[in-house]
């Protein structure tokens, strides 16, 4: 699919890539719900595949399509071709932090780029630093 149709789309939730049936993804989205009562918050996906619902492969095949989908709703990406936003794909990783968690300190050396994605908010926490 191109990178404008992909964008019009938008970005489905992960169940809507992966090569389930309706079964086998509500079974795993009732398990990652009882997971979470209990503390542990774990990916649909990671349920999916230590359910044996689904194999790694097409698990990184569906995260993979779905961060393409992402890059390209993403207007600092715009630009770059399918075969560089594939390229992309294979550099990044998604890390998902709980509310509150700092991801990114200020005046300190940074290793990483980072690009926030749905449901962000940066908020600066010493008001005496200045770009």
């Amino acid at each position: 699919m191109d990178p404008d149709r992909r964008k019009a789309q938008g970005v489905r939730k992960i169940g809507q890539y992966l090569p389930c049936d309706l079964k086998s993804l509500t079974r795993g989205l009732a398990f990652q719900k009882q997971m979470a009562a209990g503390g542990i918050r774990k990916p649909l996906g990671e349920v999916l595949l230590e359910c044996r619902a689904i194999s790694r492969e097409r698990l990184d095949e569906a995260v993979r399509r779905q961060r393409l989908d992402r890059l390209c709703c993403c207007p600092l990406f715009e630009g770059m071709s399918r075969d560089e936003l594939l390229f992309f794909c294979d550099l990044v990783r998604e890390v998902s932090a709980p509310a509150g968690e700092k991801i990114i300190r200020q005046s300190t050396s940074g290793d990483s780029f980072y690009i926030l994605g749905n449901s962000w908010d940066a908020r600066r926490t010493d008001p005496s630093w200045r770009p």
